[in-house]
C-alpha cells in the first residue's frame, strides 16, 4: 500500500511539473544554490528547467559589500562579494580569527567552522588567517611582570 502511495505521489508531481511547463510557467520561488547557477530544489512552485532572469539592480558598494562573521570556535566566515555584470556575486570561505591559528574549514551549510586552535601562551595573539602556531606573538603594549621585574613590550614579539 505504501508503495502505491509513493508511486502516486511521484506521478502527481511529474504531471504537475509537465503541466506547468506546458503552460509556460518558469521557476517561481526557486532556491538557488550558492553558485547562483542552478536550482537547489524543485517542487510545484519551482519546476525544471529553471530559467534565471536576474533582477536588474544597480550593483554598488552599498548593495554589494563583503563581510566577516564569527562562526564556531576561533573561526571567521568571510563573505567576499563583488559586482559582476551589475549583479552581486558572493564567495564564502573560512579563516582562523585573531588569536587563533590552523586550517579553518567551513561546513556545507556555511554555518559552522572547525580547525582553529587558540594561541597557547597567555597574552599571545595572531593576525586573522594565521595557519601556524609560529604566527602567534606577544603584541606591542602588552604588560608583563616576572622575577626580573615588569615592563611593557615595545614591539610585537614572536612567540
Amino acid at each position: 500500500m505504501k508503495t502505491g502511495i509513493i508511486i502516486a505521489t511521484i506521478g502527481a508531481t511529474l504531471m504537475l511539473t509537465q503541466n506547468a511547463i506546458a503552460l509556460g510557467i518558469t521557476c517561481f520561488n526557486c532556491t538557488l544554490a550558492e553558485d547562483n547557477t542552478r536550482c537547489q530544489s524543485y517542487g510545484p512552485s519551482c519546476c525544471p528547467p529553471c530559467e534565471f532572469k536576474p533582477i536588474e539592480t544597480k550593483c554598488s558598494p552599498t548593495t554589494c559589500f563583503s563581510e566577516t562573521l564569527t562562526v564556531g570556535d576561533g573561526c571567521d566566515k568571510v563573505i567576499a562579494r563583488e559586482c559582476v555584470n551589475n549583479l552581486c556575486i558572493s564567495k564564502t570561505t573560512a579563516r582562523c580569527k585573531r588569536g587563533y591559528f590552523g586550517n579553518a574549514k567551513i561546513n556545507d551549510l556555511k554555518n559552522e567552522c572547525t580547525g582553529c586552535t587558540a594561541c597557547k601562551s597567555p597574552g599571545t595573539t595572531s593576525g586573522p588567517g594565521a595557519t601556524q602556531e609560529e604566527e602567534c606573538y606577544i603584541p606591542k603594549g602588552f604588560d608583563f611582570s616576572d622575577t626580573s621585574g615588569n615592563g611593557t613590550y615595545a614591539e610585537n614579539c614572536p612567540w
